[in-house]
């Protein structure tokens, strides 16, 4: 894929089928060699399309869209082509469809309550959210870090620019937390999320999708921390770590804390201590 305004440099041939970034891009994705016969991409694409079963025409379909757009932005814009940020987005945005197109599945099932509780003797708990303000089109995360005590260590929070679904705000708002985490060099940390889609994507395998690749990045970074251990908790269990994510949201500043906890969180984190 070259990074040119003359859009006649490139064949569509070598553009979809031949480009050595467009193999890796489908290979990334789970999808077996595709064949390359003949220069006519229109035959190439519907042999593929013949020789995959539901849910890789899917993927083909959107990775090849998501290229054409980037080679877009290459010619037209002088845009760099960045692999993984093509994916990210041609993934996500397949998830997004094809959540707008499946009825959900509700549960009118009784939801505990739990209350924060401290981590074993000699451990770190850290608590990690995200709030999403579709108005403003800002998405808040959050984290806060206590010790075996429950004594307020540090906590941080970051305003991103858009929306994005729950369960990727809440993977985005963990990898950020583990990052932050890494830079302290602290380690023995049980990490407390109350997405039980993020807790069982840790706990699963490996898969591609958007989602999926932001998985990836926590287990990497958990990977490079000490004694990394992943909790779910219910939302009451959370309530400190949302009220961080919630103030990157409605307040004009977002912050860094350390040793002594914001106004905002310090009526919550004694709530917790004393439930």
């Amino acid at each position: 894929m070259t990074n040119t305004r003359s859009p006649n440099n490139e064949s569509a041939c070598h553009l979809f089928a031949c480009c050595r970034e467009a193999k890796k891009a489908y290979s990334m994705v789970g999808l077996p060699n595709l064949p390359v016969m003949g220069n006519n991409v229109q035959d190439w694409f519907f042999d593929c399309l013949n020789a995959l079963h539901n849910e890789l025409i899917a993927k083909f379909v959107i990775i090849c869209w998501g290229i054409w757009c980037s080679r877009n932005e290459c010619v037209w814009q002088g845009a760099s082509f960045d692999l993984s940020l093509m994916l990210r987005h041609s993934l996500l945005f397949l998830e997004n469809w094809s959540a707008a197109n499946t009825s959900p599945i509700v549960n009118q099932g009784p939801r505990s309550v739990v209350r924060w509780e401290k981590p074993q003797r000699g451990r770190l708990k850290m608590n990690t959210d995200a709030a999403i303000n579709q108005t403003k089109g800002i998405t808040g995360f959050g984290w806060l870090l206590r010790d075996h005590d429950g004594h307020f260590l540090g906590a941080k929070n970051l305003r991103g620019q858009g929306i994005y679904g729950p369960k990727e705000a809440e993977a985005i708002g963990m990898r950020e937390a583990l990052s932050w985490l890494k830079d302290t060099c602290l380690g023995e940390v049980d990490v407390e999320t109350d997405s039980q889609l993020v807790f069982k994507a840790i706990s699963g395998h490996d898969f591609t999708s958007a989602f999926g690749l932001i998985i990836c990045d926590i287990k990497e970074l958990a990977s490079q921390i000490n004694d990394v251990d992943f909790c779910f908790a219910k939302r009451s269990a959370n309530r400190a770590a949302h009220t961080v994510a919630r103030e990157a949201v409605y307040e004009s500043d977002c912050g860094e804390w350390f040793d002594t906890p914001p106004i905002f969180l310090r009526d919550c984190i004694l709530d917790d201590l004393m439930n």
